[in-house]
């Protein structure tokens, strides 16, 4: 968070409060709606993956009596903010979303 603290205390700021999730890369993001304005976007919050840090995880038997819960939702391109900025504080906006879902969802077990 360093950085981002130098380019723009307010959104280092608004990253800090994220207490379950890591706050988002924008520069992905953001260069993929520039190249594709129309297209919805899709986003996935889990919880229960906690430990499977690899696929082998996986073959290992690492989900066995584990629940793993999932949350989609998508937005619309047209509910999208056609600026940087606009849409830098829309991506914080989901993340806040997403933030919410993990600690609600990791509370009730």
């Amino acid at each position: 968070l360093g950085s981002l603290q130098r380019r723009d205390p307010a959104l280092a700021e608004r990253a800090q409060r994220l207490a379950h999730t890591l706050p988002p890369q924008v520069g992905g993001p953001l260069a993929l709606l520039d190249r594709r304005p129309e297209t919805d976007v899709v986003f996935l919050a889990h919880v229960g993956l906690d430990g499977l840090a690899e696929v082998k995880d996986l073959y290992s038997g690492g989900l066995v009596g584990i629940t793993v819960k999932v949350e989609f939702w998508r937005v619309p391109h047209t509910e999208i903010p056609a600026t940087r900025e606009g849409r830098i504080d829309w991506l914080f906006t989901q993340w806040d979303r997403m933030d919410a879902w993990v600690g609600e969802n990791k509370a009730a077990g």
